[in-house]
């Protein structure tokens, strides 16, 4: 069985992007990463034990980041890169362009509300499951 952690980005209303990227893979493949990622977060070294790494707070050093140095942000976003880079979870992505989305035709947009598919958010994981199955076929 196929497994997906997925982020959206830009969903908010007025956004002229949204996104989403994410992972999947096999249901064995995220037991080995959590544990390993909560390896990494459990290291006596950190200021601080993280309850969850978000990006952006860790680029400006903010809510959990704060008193965190640079070259401590640096370093778990390094390691829990290296996690991920090191399992088997294929990284996916997909885009839809918000002024384009609203220009389509009505019949289209009928047909892809017919399908489940009548809000950027929906299209864009129907985009990056079909993704997955032409990278597993």
């Amino acid at each position: 069985m196929f497994y997906g952690f997925f982020d959206g980005s830009n969903t908010h209303v007025g956004a002229k992007v949204w996104t989403l990227c994410g992972f999947l893979g096999e249901d064995t493949a995220f037991g080995p990463l959590d544990d390993e990622w909560n390896r990494v977060l459990d290291k006596p070294s950190w200021p601080k034990r993280l309850k969850r790494f978000h990006m952006v707070e860790c680029v400006h050093g903010e809510r959990e980041f704060v008193g965190w140095s640079f070259a401590e942000r640096l370093t778990i976003f390094g390691e829990l890169s290296s996690v991920i880079m090191a399992s088997p979870l294929l990284a996916i992505a997909s885009v839809v362009i918000t002024e384009d989305f609203a220009k389509l035709d009505p019949e289209e947009l009928r047909l892809l509300q017919s399908e489940g598919l009548g809000e950027p958010l929906d299209l864009l994981l129907a985009i990056c499951v079909s993704e997955r199955d032409k990278c597993s076929a």
